[in-house]
């Protein structure tokens, strides 16, 4: 699969279960006030309706329906820059499953989770991701434009959280 055109801007990319425990709220809000951006959220779940609606108006937010299989490796590789949600009230109740993938990929992750949780320390050790705290959304907005627009960061990150899956 071809990487899809954003459009020229760089693409950020949430891929899995649209939950209630990921707290989409605080990505939506984050990429309307960073419109140089191209947000895809790929997946399916309980919330599916609820992201739907938050991202309707958003010109920038893209939900599409989960990937084959197959396709999931050239879906994460036409990513700049993966995204990690988990509300405060869920933190530490799981680890979220995509960051191998996301640390696999070579793509640098920006995770909007609690620092105290073990999905945080392992991002920690990794070297792969910027950390912001959670359901802050000028916060996340923050650290994606970073990446954004530091490409030599991106590859940095990328490298290391590869190294590390």
């Amino acid at each position: 699969m071809e990487r899809p055109d954003g459009g020229g801007r760089p693409v950020v990319l949430y891929s899995g279960n649209l939950g209630y425990s990921q707290g989409f709220e605080t990505l939506v809000e984050a990429a309307r006030s960073a419109p140089e951006l191209d947000v895809r959220i790929v997946g399916g779940g309980n919330a599916f309706g609820h992201v739907r609606a938050l991202a309707a108006d958003a010109g920038n937010v893209s939900l599409l329906p989960p990937v084959p299989d197959e396709a999931f490796p050239a879906l994460l590789g036409a990513a700049d820059i993966h995204v990690v949600l988990q509300r405060s009230v869920s933190a530490g109740a799981n680890l979220p499953s995509k960051i191998a993938p996301y640390l696999a990929s070579g793509r640098p992750i920006v995770a909007s989770i609690d620092p105290a949780t073990p999905a945080a320390e392992l991002l920690r050790a990794s070297g792969g991701a910027l950390r912001v705290p959670p359901e802050q959304p000028a916060e996340l907005a923050a650290a994606l434009r970073r990446l954004a627009d530091e490409p030599a960061a991106r590859e940095r990150l990328g490298r290391a959280g590869r190294a590390f899956a």
